[in-house]
């Protein structure tokens, strides 16, 4: 086998080429390359075995790179499913682990073998009958011996003694049968190698055929979502042209900031105050610059300090400091901790952590106390949230049904299922009344509502699309979120409960995938 052959691996209908970086579909090349195809040569290496996020990252992305990890990493493989037609609610192929990384599960993975196209069979073997002579005899002669003679000529007499006569032969030289089977044969060969051709060429024309529908099938999806987006959103009070037209009236008021500001200094987590200064401009600052990855702001409830995650000692843990990033302090030390979480009175954070048994939510004193609480339940719980009477935590878990929304009351007792259509990080209004959600933890995930006692379940508004789970925030008065504009720049915007319209607000000079805001809207913490 050569070696670009040890390179190409077949996994059901598709074959990728390690050595080249290409992938086919039932012998059609797709459109893939790159990053998510460097993600699938990873994944397929270890087929059924998790593939954490950190271990992309070191393999695709360098260590001198500058990016957003987390989204340049969700895009990526997002592109990786659409090349392989995955649902990532009903995978077939890539399966998400939570904050983890990603598993192959689909089909095994074999070695591609070479073949050619088509082969002759062997020559077939004709049988041949035996079939006694036929001899055909002339009047007045015999057929002795199988050989037809004159009954006169059987003997003569020659000097008085009688001697046999040599009997001519009458039948003629037996024809050689060889020249007309071979032509058969090769007749035969002839019609079976066109039946193969004929064959291949169906084949081929009907993978084609099929491709071409199947493009054609999820154009036609596409366009049915746009469709349902375009109706939804003209339903709505606000939609797209009048967005567009408030923009620009809040530009020509200063209130909207003229240009993206550069990035200046290393990445790490900044504080904007939505309030303008005297240039019409929002107030800007990086509070916190630690080495290695520092993300997940969270504000407490009095504004005086702030939660965060930090890998700076070797593995995520959960970090505070003042809210001008002044003494930093590590809380936890469990390894892969993530999504802090403030309790209303602001003495506990509730985060989640990842282990080899799986992720739970764990609680720990934001004062200082070593003691480290888990939340028992009975399935995996991440991402939690407060009620906002401190007596609930909401948590996402895979139970039945896919990833759902829960709760789980700190006194005790059985975690109960809010959401029954699918649910990710959830946040309680501040009267208590409604329970916001990310529908999906995929990239643009819309935002549902339903009361906190329980009751129907629905979206929020066509407009309200933040570009992750996680970079958006529920105020007193409405949701802040972060949207990625047509000029290809990242906007804060605004959702107003009491208009149900969205405005923008300001820019971000790159994306990020944590946003965190203060209860009335006027300052938001994220990450660069």
């Amino acid at each position: 086998m050569t070696s670009g052959a040890k390179n190409r691996v077949k996994f059901g209908p598709f074959e990728a080429d390690l050595g080249t970086g290409e992938l086919w579909k039932s012998g059609l090349r797709q459109k893939l390359g790159g990053q998510p195809f460097e993600i699938l040569a990873a994944l397929l290496a270890s087929p059924g075995e998790l593939v954490t996020r950190e271990e992309l990252r070191k393999k695709i992305w360098p260590a001198d790179t500058v990016v957003d990890f987390s989204h340049g990493l969700n895009a990526a493989v997002n592109k990786l499913r659409d090349a392989l037609a995955d649902d990532p609610e009903a995978p077939r192929y890539i399966e998400t682990m939570p904050r983890r990384g990603y598993r192959y599960i689909g089909p095994p993975v074999e070695l591609a073998s070479t073949r050619p196209a088509s082969a002759l069979s062997p020559e077939p073997t004709l049988p041949v009958e035996d079939h006694e002579p036929v001899v055909v005899t002339a009047p007045g002669t015999s057929t002795e011996g199988g050989i037809a003679t004159p009954a006169w000529a059987k003997s003569g007499t020659v000097g008085g003694e009688t001697l046999p006569l040599r009997q001519p032969s009458l039948d003629p030289a037996p024809r050689s049968t060889t020249p007309r089977r071979s032509r058969f044969v090769l007749r035969l060969a002839a019609a079976g190698l066109a039946l193969v051709f004929f064959g291949i060429i169906c084949v081929v024309g009907y993978q084609k055929w099929e491709y071409a529908r199947n493009e054609a099938l999820e154009r036609q999806q596409k366009e049915l979502i746009i469709r349902s987006e375009i109706l939804r959103a003209q339903a709505s009070e606000i939609h797209k042209p009048e967005k567009l037209e408030i923009a620009k009236k809040a530009k020509e008021r200063r209130e909207y900031a003229a240009e993206v500001p550069p990035r200046v200094g290393p990445p790490g987590i900044w504080h904007t105050q939505l309030a303008r200064n005297e240039d019409g401009v929002a107030a800007r600052k990086l509070i916190l610059a630690l080495q290695g990855r520092t993300e997940g702001p969270q504000p407490s409830p009095d504004g005086k300090k702030l939660a965060f995650m930090s890998d700076r000692t070797g593995t995520l843990e959960i970090w505070i400091s003042d809210a001008d990033g002044s003494n930093a302090k590590q809380l936890t030390h469990v390894g892969a901790c993530g999504s802090p979480q403030w309790s209303p009175d602001g003495r506990w954070i509730a985060f989640d952590s990842y282990s080899s048994s799986g992720s739970r939510v764990y609680v720990v004193s934001a004062v200082g106390e070593p003691l480290i609480a888990p939340i028992e339940a009975d399935m995996e719980s991440f991402v939690p949230r407060w009620s906002r009477d401190g007596k609930w935590i909401y948590f996402a878990g895979d139970g039945s049904g896919g990833t759902q929304v829960w709760k789980l009351a700190l006194a005790g007792g059985p975690a109960m299922q809010m959401t029954r259509n699918g649910g990710f990080a959830a946040y309680e209004s501040y009267d208590g009344k409604m329970l916001y959600y990310a529908k999906t933890r995929e990239e643009y995930p819309e935002v549902w509502e339903m009361p906190v006692t329980g009751g129907p379940e629905k979206p929020v508004s066509p407009l309200l699309r933040p570009g992750t789970w996680a970079n958006w925030a529920v105020t007193e008065t409405g949701i802040l979120f972060l949207n990625r504009d047509a000029e290809d720049t990242f906007s804060v915007e605004f959702y107003d409960f009491a208009t149900r319209g969205v405005r923008p607000l300001t820019s971000l000079h790159s994306p990020s995938f944590w946003l965190a805001a203060s209860r009335e809207g006027r300052s938001i913490w994220y990450g660069q």
